[in-house]
């Protein structure tokens, strides 16, 4: 048995016209210690070690990437949040801002408000169904609580979903949310360090309306969410390729940037990236970088 794409060639599209500069080995060694260490001979060790090096989940896109979320790089991720993130489990939020738009609380999620500094969270969930990476390190998510005898911002990964909370989150962006959830715990914790916001603070958003159970049942429920964890937590296999779509150093009639596109093994997206730093540079219309799975089927 085989696998072949289903689409274009491979390496469609990847006609570059910019200058590539190399990385430094600092930025490099850094690269390295990002990489999933779910399955070294000694995986906690390992992950202990490259934590008290950088204090940063660098795996953040990738992980969410191979599990086959569309990813959108927000620009300094990498360096955002204080470089003391140490996970053992993930609280998930809802942002309770506007009713509209795909993700209309993005921005304070990044830079935070007048009474909270940001990051507010690790990864964001749009109504566009796109997660959106804002931080390696701390976020200010949390807030004072605990969760099965863990506690404080820099022990837990941090989720806002763009929600109103003042009815029922969509079943399929609760499926989603799962996903993401096992995606991170995935060799570092199980399902049951997974919780919402009400769950580890009483303090603040309750989460009331968030439908965290998914498969149509008629209230929300945590336990059915955490079931819903250990289920992808089962399921998860890596998506062989990812397509980036990226904008070049040539702009269209209207100022945005024209864009191109590359299909390559998703294991090399985040060395790409890395070896392309001009494509995370544009400012303006048009200079997001996203990345998305692309769908295989099986040939006998």
């Amino acid at each position: 048995m085989r696998l072949r794409r289903i689409g274009d060639d491979f390496l469609d599209g990847c006609e570059l016209d910019f200058t590539v500069d190399p990385t430094s080995d600092a930025d490099a060694a850094k690269l390295a210690a990002s990489f999933d260490h779910s399955f070294d001979p000694d995986p906690a060790a390992a992950r202990a070690a490259a934590a008290a090096t950088f204090g940063r989940d660098l795996s953040i896109a990738r992980r969410l990437r191979a599990s086959g979320l569309e990813v959108v790089e927000v620009e300094g991720w990498r360096s955002r949040g204080d470089a003391v993130l140490t996970p053992e489990g993930f609280v998930d939020h809802h942002t309770a801002g506007a009713p509209t738009g795909a993700s209309p609380s993005l921005n304070i999620c990044i830079n935070g408000r007048a009474d909270l500094s940001g990051p507010l969270c690790n990864i964001f969930l749009a109504r566009d169904r796109r997660f959106h990476v804002v931080a390696s390190g701390r976020a200010n998510h949390a807030g004072s609580g605990a969760w099965r005898g863990a506690s404080g911002n820099s022990k837990f990964h941090g989720c806002e979903v763009e929600h109103t909370g003042t009815k029922p989150l969509p079943n399929d962006l609760v499926e989603l949310l799962a996903i993401a959830n096992a995606a991170l715990a995935k060799g570092r914790y199980d399902q049951s360090m997974v919780c919402q916001h009400h769950e580890y603070s009483s303090a603040g958003k309750i989460d009331i309306a968030t439908n965290f159970h998914g498969d149509g049942d008629p209230a929300p429920s945590s336990i059915k969410f955490r079931t819903m964890v250990a289920r992808s937590l089962a399921e998860l296999d890596d998506v062989v390729v990812s397509r980036i779509v990226f904008p070049t150093s040539r702009r269209a009639f209207d100022g945005s940037w024209k864009r191109r596109r590359v299909d390559l093994p998703t294991s090399r997206v985040d060395e790409w990236l890395a070896n392309h730093p001009a494509v995370l540079e544009r400012r303006g219309r048009g200079s997001g970088v996203t990345v998305t799975p692309t769908k295989f089927k099986e040939v006998q």
